[in-house]
Formats: C-alpha cells, sequence, structure tokens
C-alpha cells in the first residue's frame, strides 16, 4: 500500500514447521503472538518490501486455490456506533433481542457479551477499565457522524489503563513484571490453540499510518469527549508515592488513576497517532444477522441487502478490527485473496481465490471492487492516499483511453 510506514527496511522470512491446515476457533481461544512469531507458524508467507508501498506479504511457495492462509484474531475491535445493543463488545459477534449478556454494575457503560467466555476474555483485557468509564456522549456523537475509530481507540485505553492498574487479573505481579496480561487472560480462558492475535498496546505502533499535518477538529472534538469518558477512572484518587495511581484498602476495584496520568497519556498527540493507524490498517467487519441461516445460499445476498438499505443498516450486525499479520496485506483491485469471516466473528480468514505462483504478492481488495475505474481510484486516493496501478486497472485505463480516442 502507498502509505509511510515503521520500520520497514527489513527484508525477512522466518522459518517455520508447515501447519497444513488450521481450524477456525473463537477468539476467547487467541494465541497472542508478534509477527515474527506469526510468519515463523506461516512459512508459505514472506514480508519484503515493496518499492514505494513500504511492506506486502508474498508467497514463498505454489499455493492452490482454497489454501487457508491466515487465521487471525484482532489486535482491536469494536462494534459499530449503530449496532452496540446487538453485537458482542468483544468478538463483533450478532447477538439475538433475547440473549447476550450485559455487563456488571459498575460506571455507566453497558457491556453486551456473546457468551460467559467471551465475557471473561474481555474483563481481563479491557471491560474492568470501561465498566468504571461513561462513553455514553462518544458513543452517540459516534452515531450522529458516522465515526467508528474513536470507539476503538477508547478500548485501546482501557486496555492501557487496566493493564496500569493490574485490573482484571489474579494479582498485579505479572503487570509489575513485564509479563503481558492479555496473554496470561486469553490463555485463562482457552481450551485448545486458536487463531493468532497481535498485542494492540505494543505492536499497533508498528503498522503504517496516514499522514496528518493538522489535527482535524472533528478528532479534537471527539478526544475530548473520550477524555471526558475516561475521568471516572480518577474518581476518588489519592494522591501518595505514585503520582499515576493510587488505591484503598477497600480492596481490588479501588484503584484510580490521577486526572494528570489520563491527560499524559491520551492526549491529542497519543489520539492522532491511534486513528491514524486505524483509517489504514482497520476491516470492515460484516457478520450475519441471527435469523439468517449461514447454511441457506441466499443468506448472504439477504445481509448484503440489509446492509445497503436505508432501513437495515442501522441494526445490521457489523464492526471494525484491525490485525497485525493481515494489515501487511497491500490492496490490488483484483486480490488473489479472499476475506471470509467463518466464525461469524472478528476472526478474519483469508484463503486463495485462485492458485497462486510462488513470489506473487499477495493481495485483498480495500474497496468495493464492483465499481467502475474512476469510483475506485477516488475511493482509494481520498481514503488511503494512492493511485492503484494493479493489472485491472491498468487494462480499464487503457481501454477507456482508447475508446476516447476513436
Amino acid at each position: 500500500m502507498r502509505r509511510q510506514m515503521l520500520g520497514a527496511s527489513q527484508l525477512f522470512r522466518l522459518p517455520g514447521s508447515w501447519a497444513g491446515s488450521t481450524r477456525w476457533m473463537t477468539m476467547t481461544a487467541a494465541v497472542p503472538s508478534t509477527l515474527e512469531e506469526q510468519l515463523a507458524n506461516a512459512p508459505w508467507l514472506q514480508l519484503l518490501q515493496v518499492p514505494s508501498a513500504g511492506r506486502g506479504l508474498f508467497a514463498a511457495t505454489d499455493i492452490e486455490q482454497g489454501m487457508l492462509l491466515i487465521e487471525e484474531a484482532p489486535l482491536l475491535a469494536a462494534p459499530s456506533p449503530h449496532a452496540m445493543d446487538c453485537t458482542c463488545h468483544h468478538c463483533l459477534r450478532p447477538l439475538a433481542s433475547s440473549s447476550g449478556s450485559t455487563s456488571g454494575s459498575k460506571g455507566t457503560s453497558s457491556l453486551r457479551f456473546c457468551s460467559p467466555s467471551c465475557g471473561a476474555a474481555a474483563r481481563q483485557a479491557w471491560a474492568v477499565a470501561a465498566e468504571r468509564c461513561s462513553f455514553g456522549a462518544l458513543q452517540q456523537a459516534c452515531r450522529e457522524r458516522a465515526e467508528k475509530f474513536p470507539l476503538m481507540a477508547a478500548q485501546l485505553a482501557c486496555i492501557q489503563v487496566q493493564r496500569h492498574l493490574g485490573l482484571g487479573s489474579s494479582s498485579s505481579s505479572s503487570n509489575s513484571s513485564g509479563a503481558n496480561p492479555l496473554a496470561a487472560a486469553t490463555a485463562a480462558v482457552a481450551e485448545a490453540e486458536g487463531p493468532a492475535m497481535g498485542d494492540p498496546v505494543t505492536q499497533l505502533r508498528h503498522l503504517c499510518f496516514a499522514n496528518m499535518p493538522d489535527v482535524p477538529q472533528p478528532w479534537t472534538e471527539l478526544h475530548q469527549l473520550l477524555l471526558q469518558g475516561l475521568r471516572p477512572l480518577s474518581a476518588g484518587f489519592k494522591p501518595g508515592g505514585d503520582v499515576s495511581s493510587s488505591s484503598s484498602s477497600s480492596g481490588s476495584g479501588s484503584e484510580s488513576v490521577s486526572p494528570e496520568w489520563l491527560e499524559q497519556q491520551f492526549g491529542i498527540e497519543w489520539y492522532c497517532d491511534t486513528l491514524a493507524r486505524l483509517h489504514l490498517n482497520s476491516f470492515r467487519v460484516d457478520t450475519m444477522p441471527v435469523h439468517l441461516d449461514p447454511s441457506d445460499p441466499s443468506a448472504l445476498l439477504k445481509a448484503a441487502m440489509a446492509h445497503l438499505s436505508d432501513a437495515g443498516s442501522a441494526s445490521h450486525r457489523t464492526g471494525s478490527a484491525a490485525y497485525l499479520l493481515a494489515s501487511m496485506l497491500n490492496h490490488s483491485c483484483e486480490p488473489c485473496l479472499d476475506v471470509t469471516f467463518p466464525g461469524n466473528n472478528a476472526v478474519a480468514s483469508f484463503s486463495a481465490a485462485r492458485d497462486i505462483a510462488r513470489g506473487e504478492e499477495l493481495t485483498i481488495c480495500y474497496l468495493d471492487g464492483g465499481q467502475g475505474l474512476a469510483a475506485r481510484q477516488a475511493a482509494l486516493s481520498w481514503g488511503y492516499g494512492f493511485t492503484c496501478r494493479c493489472p485491472r486497472c491498468v487494462e480499464e485505463g487503457g481501454a477507456e483511453a482508447g475508446s476516447s480516442h476513436q
């Protein structure tokens, strides 16, 4: 992708054993891993530099059509602002109107989960802090402005606060020793090895980002609403030896952070840096509404019609998710990979749409590939800052140029 990259100078392919096949698991069974670890477990992939496009994934061997190449749980995932009440806030699985567990009693947040295991995984990672926050105004503003990334930024902030205070874990010792609480959290609820996932706190910063010379005014306004939603985390703060946090003698759950710490950690620079990466690396997750049968061949068409219709758009179960390894995939208007969500949640699968030759770049389509050339080029230029020169665009551009000279 034509976008500014961080740490893209090194070319590497890590060895690993061929896994043979991968089976879908839930997000609660995701295995935290680094980019290097994911590549080591997928020897059919190479991460290489692409001239003027940063990094890209390539086929390290001949690949047959239909082969599952990547299965990954997200770094971050958040429901669409219009689907907060009908989507699991952890895995993005759609909820039946009468199902789904609502989180606790603390704070003003209303978190919904599809299962006890999803609720437990969320509480281990971010939901304990989120329950104490008040993001209602931010959620309403996102609904009115059709914004989604501020909600993902809010989740990231809760992850950071929860790790800082040692919330959600059996003890705070892992936090002080430098261990990854998210890894311990997912291991605690996982019954079997599942898809890999990155760590948003340490690894989101390694993804490409959009250059923003000036802070857009809407970002400033939504950032203030995010800070407002985080302020309950400083309630009852009593300055002591640690200027960033304090706790009372009443036990777990009473930990607080100072208002100054919140401002320092989640200032406008942090917010812009986070959104600049989410804008370029997030996927739209379209799940199947629970009343549709996935085995029905017409179900996907019905879901698409519900998504496109004005009446159905607000209730369609959608969300956004950012991934670590999948963020290395560049765009083509004629991609060689299909992207699906077979578990009807945010675990993404990337399979070969056709036979792929060794050395060929692996690509996905960032937009609706059914659009015409001009519409695709305009959307890619506006959303991602590059002009697509994939074979399809070159061919269609040549055909248009030829017809204009006739």
